[in-house]
């Protein structure tokens, strides 16, 4: 029987059967073009991706926190004695001026010392002037009479030394006399024995004349040195007075820049012990600088006006971006706890591990719309260096195999 009109002339089954491999391999098919398309450009996404990671270099980026601060710093206001406090001056928040007084506080053993000083210092004072009266007068009899002593002493040793001078001229002329045999040798002995006698008297008279001078010398020593201990006495007596003076002033704790007053939190009545801070002030009109803390494995990589970015933790950087700064300053030796209080307010703060402080200065006209202000918190993203991504990638397997 003929096939119908437009059916093809074999079946479906048969041609199957025909193209069929007697030993049972399906039929040959070929893939389409988009699938060939997508292979190949997978191969060549593959292929550029391990190039780049062997070619190319990315950033490595790490972290530190920091904070921002006036550039001159926070100034701690710190108490000089130890005291109860009796007036609180200003308030947190509060505009101060330099030399505006904050805190004062109750020394009563001070006031008491000092009065005692003012008595000590007025008997001293009262001494000097009797001293001064009374002693001067007596000085001035005491030296006229050893000045006349001297003076008749010195005369009367001229005197003697005249007459000596006359025994020996006549001496020599009896001596002369008895070698001529005019007169006897007692009457030689006689002149000897006279101008023996007018040495002695000259031996005498400068031994008198010469105490006599040590005793004028003594006596306006001793003069002297009483107007010296009774100088001396009261100026003890003022020093003594200026440091007590000093030490009361230290009572009062002012401000030492123009700022805004903050951390104070004592009241009136609380006890503070010499060296406790009470209270910051926070300066006015001073240029606001990042203070970082980098770890200390990273320190090698961060130098001097390296750039960097800040994020603000107040204000998301995905969303409001982030500010930039250079490098003015990394730390020669590890930050201690006091540097880290310093900086956070806290010994610690967000520092956890052995790290080097770095300050950071922001590039001008940044911020103004973000209204910044000290105490801020924010990280720090230093740039340390380039490395190729496949030494990046493939760094975490090789401590692994280690």
């Amino acid at each position: 029987m003929p096939a119908p009109a437009g059916a093809p002339l074999f079946r479906q089954e048969a041609l199957e059967a025909y193209l069929r491999d007697r030993n049972g391999r399906e039929i040959l098919r070929v893939s389409p073009l988009w699938s060939w398309t997508v292979t190949v450009t997978l191969a060549c996404l593959l292929a550029a991706a391990l190039a780049f990671a062997f070619l190319g270099k990315v950033d490595v980026i790490e972290k530190g926190p920091g904070i921002l601060r006036p550039q001159g710093g926070v100034r701690l206001l710190s108490a000089q004695a130890e005291g109860v406090i009796s007036q609180v001056l200003a308030r947190t928040g509060d505009p101060v001026k330099a030399g505006d007084p904050i805190l004062r506080l109750e020394a009563p053993q001070l006031k008491g010392a000092i009065q005692e000083a003012d008595l000590t210092l007025a008997a001293h004072v009262r001494e000097q002037a009797e001293v001064a009266d009374n002693q001067a007068s007596l000085f001035a009899q005491q030296r006229a009479m050893a000045q006349v002593r001297v003076e008749h002493l010195e005369r009367e040793t001229a005197s003697f030394l005249r007459t000596r001078d006359r025994a020996a001229d006549q001496l020599s002329a009896q001596r002369e006399l008895h070698r001529q045999g005019l007169i006897s040798r007692m009457e030689m002995l006689d002149h000897e024995n006279r101008f023996d006698a007018a040495q002695r008297d000259v031996a005498s008279g400068e031994s008198e004349l010469s105490r006599a001078r040590q005793e004028l010398a003594m006596l306006e020593t001793q003069r002297r040195q009483q107007v010296w201990q009774q100088k001396t006495g009261v100026a003890l007596a003022q020093a003594r007075r200026v440091s007590l003076e000093h030490r009361l002033g230290q009572t009062l704790i002012a401000s030492p820049v123009d700022g805004i007053v903050d951390g104070l939190v004592l009241r009136a009545g609380d006890l503070v012990s010499p060296g406790a801070v009470t209270a910051k002030v926070i300066p006015l009109g001073t240029p606001l600088r990042v203070i970082a803390f980098l770890r200390e494995k990273d320190r090698a990589f961060v130098r001097e006006t390296d750039p960097v970015t800040l994020e603000l933790a107040q204000y998301p950087h995905a969303e409001f971006g982030t500010l930039k700064g250079q490098v003015v300053r990394v730390g020669t030796d590890l930050a201690g706890p006091a540097e880290i209080q310093e900086a956070f307010g806290v010994p610690e703060g967000p520092v956890a591990s052995p790290s080097f402080r770095v300050e950071i200065q922001l590039d001008p006209g940044q911020g103004n719309q973000w209204n910044l202000r000290s105490g801020m918190l924010l990280e720090a993203r230093f740039t340390l260096r380039r490395q190729r991504l496949a030494a990046l990638v493939l760094d975490p397997l090789r401590r692994w195999l280690r």
